[in-house]
């Protein structure tokens, strides 16, 4: 095992074995050899992606008419997930989404009487 993270080196240290890779294994890996005549160095960089995932969905709202409501949606995954928002399963007029790092929300100030959740892709 290798001290860094209990990574297990293999086949006399010829293989690098990452099982359940996490976003923190991420990084430039290097391989030397070497022996009483030379020797050689060769690199690796392990990019790790994930699935988009949705963190903190809202749940069914309700607000009174003309009043204003806000809906969020925390997105991850790498790369960066695309967010849409959808009502009655149709895309929503992006000009009134705003996104910030990975937190995706939309606000309403015009009149609603309820509202129900928005679905995201």
């Amino acid at each position: 095992m290798s001290p860094i993270n209990r990574i297990p080196v293999l086949q006399n240290g010829t293989v690098l074995r990452l099982l359940g890779v996490q976003s923190s294994q991420e990084g430039r890996y290097s391989c030397t050899a070497s022996n009483k005549v030379g020797r050689a160095e060769a690199d690796t960089f392990l990019q790790i992606t994930a699935p988009p995932r949705i963190i903190t969905p809202s749940d069914e709202l309700k607000v009174i008419a003309g009043h204003g409501q806000t809906i969020r949606c925390e997105v991850s995954g790498t790369p960066s997930p695309r967010v849409e928002w959808l009502k009655n399963n149709k895309k929503f007029d992006a000009a009134m989404a705003q996104a910030s790092s990975n937190l995706h929300y939309i606000h309403f100030r015009f009149e609603l009487s309820s509202f129900s959740r928005m679905k995201t892709l």
